[in-house]
């Protein structure tokens, strides 16, 4: 669930921003360019198949390592680079810190507090490095041994390049079904609202403020302690201060984790995300804009005494667009370490 509600977030941002440079009062050319923290988001790594010691209600994570990401701006297949920006590909360093605290717990409730902080650090675009703070709370209360219900709240806040960028509360309720036989279904809605702030480089960034509200359905399925798989659909409304930037979303998604020899993990994500928006788009000649966006992750992690991690990843995303300058695609290549305690 976790894992669920840090994508929505970072999708609901990703998302719902766009920031249009150069004033075509000037005469000069106005093209688009927006920021996306997906990538970022799969700085996750998924656990061994172990459940934590039952009397143990502090936990602590620690991920860091270095990426490489061939369109840090997202900018479009042949498009020229915004002014200022000597290039679009760069290296990063990233540190994330988890936290997660049980408040309560009996046989039916459980109230839990989590505070996870991430850092990105750029070695030439420093204007792009991420500073995110995320506050979430939960109760969950078991109505049968089959069906749990649970509250959830998450505040989200992020500076770009040392300037606030957004802020975001989303809160809403999950439906857990436990169908047994290691099938289990969760249902969830988020409401989301999130106030972004123009900053030096994005300069329009306050248009984007709005509200998402998603709907979303997840199957876990358990075949044995070795292989765990996820599959999901989700709808969300997303709308902002002006017309096109309000598009309706469908996305479906798919994810795999096999436990293999000698204590390492395989994982494999996959995703398509539709969004059709309102209005006349006016960075495409008044166009209405549609885009499709298909994103991949592979990792492989081997465990070192059950606390300690090294992964290797590859994540891929594609968006295409019926606008050209929202048409871009990107690679991030990553080292990851990660430490428990």
């Amino acid at each position: 669930m976790k894992f669920f509600l840090y994508i929505l977030i970072a999708g609901f941002i990703s998302l719902s921003t766009g920031k249009v440079f150069a004033s075509a009062a000037e005469g000069s050319e106005e093209s688009f360019w927006r920021f996306d923290v997906s990538p970022y988001a799969f700085v996750y790594m998924t656990d061994l198949t172990k459940e934590p010691p039952s009397g143990k209600k502090f936990r602590l994570r620690v991920k860091t390592g270095i990426q490489y990401d061939t369109n840090v701006i997202l900018n479009a297949g042949g498009a020229r680079l915004p002014a200022g920006v000597p290039k679009q590909e760069d290296w990063r360093w990233v540190f994330n810190l988890n936290t997660n605290y049980s408040l309560y717990k009996d046989s039916r409730t459980e109230a839990t507090v989590a505070y996870t902080f991430f850092q990105s650090f750029h070695k030439t675009l420093s204007d792009f490095n991420i500073t995110q703070n995320l506050l979430e709370a939960s109760i969950l209360y078991r109505i049968s041994p089959v069906v749990s219900v649970k509250a959830n709240y998450m505040f989200h806040h992020m500076l770009l390049g040392g300037d606030l960028y957004d802020y975001a509360n989303v809160v809403g309720p999950s439906v857990i079904v436990a169908e047994g036989k290691g099938f289990f279904t969760v249902f969830d809605y988020r409401y989301a609202t999130a106030r972004l702030k123009n900053v030096s480089i994005f300069r329009r960034n306050a248009e984007m403020s709005g509200s998402d509200n998603l709907y979303g359905i997840t199957q876990n399925i358990y075949v044995g302690n070795s292989v765990f798989l996820r599959f999901g659909y989700s709808h969300d409304r997303n709308k902002g201060q002006e017309e096109y930037w309000n598009y309706t979303g469908d996305k479906v998604f798919a994810w795999a984790t096999l436990r293999l020899p000698m204590s390492s993990l395989f994982d494999i994500y996959g995703e398509h995300y539709r969004r059709d928006y309102d209005g006349a788009n006016p960075f495409g000649g008044g166009e209405k804009r549609d885009d499709k966006s298909y994103t991949f992750a592979v990792t492989v992690t081997k465990y070192f005494k059950e606390k300690y991690g090294l992964s290797l990843r590859l994540f891929y995303m594609r968006n295409q667009s019926t606008v050209a300058a929202f048409d871009y695609s990107r690679v991030v290549p990553s080292v990851l370490v990660d430490m428990r305690f």
